[in-house]
């Protein structure tokens, strides 16, 4: 599926914009990752005071965080931020970040999450966007694969989990206009 179909223009029904309210329910997913010990780049769980800082400052500098919810619980969640290079040259990159609960794994909540970043993107003035996977995530190389992500850059064993090494993958897609 690419960038440029016409059900990539509405956020998917549930999204809303986080709330500082949120911030416990989206620690607690994003530790979930951790646990996993290869499939995120964390190696430990994050604190409430790691987490409030991180979403403070993207909050702060209008880059969006979104939460996916039914039934008034938060399942899931994205963020677009500015690419973690960060410098002037890359402004125009994001980067997105997915989270699904962990018992909501394989359920379509990440394909909508994926969705949502795309909009999200476009909506914020992004022209490309950027996902750092794990190499063996392969659950979300192919939904960024689905969604017209390719493979940018292989960063070799750049990542350790106590002693086992990880390559870490860069996938890419423009946000701008094809031309025909």
């Amino acid at each position: 599926m690419n960038n440029d179909k016409k059900h990539l223009d509405q956020l998917p029904k549930g999204l809303r914009k986080f709330e500082p309210e949120d911030t416990e329910i989206l620690l607690e997913i994003l530790n979930e990752t951790a646990e996993t010990g290869a499939n995120s780049p964390f190696t430990r769980p994050m604190t409430l005071d790691e987490i409030t800082m991180m979403l403070n400052y993207w909050s702060n500098d209008n880059q969006p965080v979104y939460v996916l919810e039914r039934k008034n619980r938060v399942l899931g969640w994205v963020s677009v931020t500015a690419f973690s290079w960060g410098t002037q040259a890359c402004r125009q990159t994001g980067e997105i970040s997915v989270y699904v609960k962990k018992e909501y794994h394989s359920k379509g909540l990440g394909y909508r999450l994926c969705q949502a970043s795309i909009i999200l993107g476009r909506r914020y003035g992004f022209e490309n966007l950027v996902a750092w996977i794990m190499e063996r995530n392969a659950a979300s190389q192919m939904l960024t694969e689905a969604f017209g992500g390719t493979l940018w850059a292989r960063l070799p064993n750049i990542a350790r989990f106590g002693d086992r090494r990880s390559d870490v993958f860069l996938y890419g897609m423009s946000l701008l206009p094809q031309s025909e």
